[in-house]
């Protein structure tokens, strides 16, 4: 999908008592050669992502730092400056910026076939048969109002500290 405007994927946080996001990978199929992008966390208001952003949950990644993938497999990380609070037992979302068309990143399409597992020879293709998420994708011609998209979801993978206690 294009990213032309900012796009957003919402996600429930199950655990009761929160996490601390400490990173999260995308997948990019293109990029600009010399445009950054930038990652969010934001909370929901009212079913969309609202124009709050969480304390140093925003990151900016220049073209150099972007991995290109073909099927989706490659990521690119984007590591937030210290932990990001997330409450537990609601929505969230991850909202990606940039000023450039050139940027493509990997969704998935109720429908469509999974292309890390997709080729034109390969016989044991995987349909996207429902939701790989409990959120949604959302996009965005200003940042503040959003649309959702009822059968895509954004490809990433969201990374939470695990803290030990010492005594």
């Amino acid at each position: 999908m294009e990213i032309k405007s900012p796009l957003a994927q919402s996600f429930y946080v199950f655990q009761e008592s929160g996490i601390f996001a400490t990173s999260i990978d995308l997948y990019f199929y293109s990029k600009d050669p010399s445009q950054s992008i930038t990652v969010q966390l934001r909370p929901l208001k009212l079913g969309v992502p609202d124009t709050t952003v969480y304390p140093d949950s925003e990151v900016t990644l220049y073209p150099n730092q972007i991995n290109l993938s073909e099927n989706s497999t490659v990521p690119t990380t984007f590591t937030f400056p210290s932990p990001v609070y997330l409450t537990g037992k609601t929505y969230h979302a991850i909202v990606v910026i940039c000023n450039s068309s050139e940027y493509k990143i990997w969704i998935s399409r109720v429908g469509e076939f999974d292309a890390e597992n997709y080729s034109s020879t390969n016989s044991r293709q995987v349909l996207v048969s429902t939701q790989p998420d409990s959120g949604s994708l959302f996009l965005s011609q200003s940042g503040s109002t959003w649309s959702p998209s009822q059968y895509d979801d954004l490809k990433y993978t969201l990374y939470k500290a695990y803290f030990t206690l010492i005594s």
